[in-house]
């Protein structure tokens, strides 16, 4: 199991951070796929008419090759992960640490005081750390 892509989605639904992990890149088909799970988001989002604070949201949808995972902050961050490979039954647990992981790692991203709020994220110390904790969770 391969995390293939992760994105960061901003309260408006705009990409904060998106990469690509896989070989060739094909950055249109992540995008496409991140943004097809913004619909589950609502739906899973919302329950009761409340709108359910910090949690994981699991997984969101499969495809053929692909297990799309989601997981949205209190402030309405949403967290996207693509993994490519076999549906491996113990993804959801390191799925989720990693999501806890990228949670601290965009805090302190949201956190620099030259970062403006809503906007792409593009610290390099962000994009390493996104890079340390996919290859950690191969």
């Amino acid at each position: 199991m391969v995390i293939a892509c992760v994105a960061v989605l901003g309260r408006k639904n705009n990409p904060l951070y998106l990469e690509n992990f896989k070989e060739p890149p094909t950055p249109l088909k992540y995008s496409f796929l991140v943004h097809a799970s913004l619909d589950v988001f609502e739906t899973r989002g919302i329950q009761g008419g409340n709108v359910v604070s910090s949690s994981d949201l699991g997984l969101l949808y499969s495809l053929e090759d692909y297990l799309i995972y989601g997981y949205e902050t209190r402030s309405s961050i949403k967290f996207v992960v693509v993994l490519d490979g076999d549906r491996a039954k113990d993804a959801s647990g390191k799925v989720s640490r990693f999501f806890l992981s990228l949670n601290t790692a965009f805090t302190e991203a949201a956190s620099n005081p030259f970062y403006e709020d809503g906007s792409k994220i593009e610290s390099k110390s962000f994009a390493s750390t996104v890079k340390r904790l996919v290859g950690e969770f191969s």
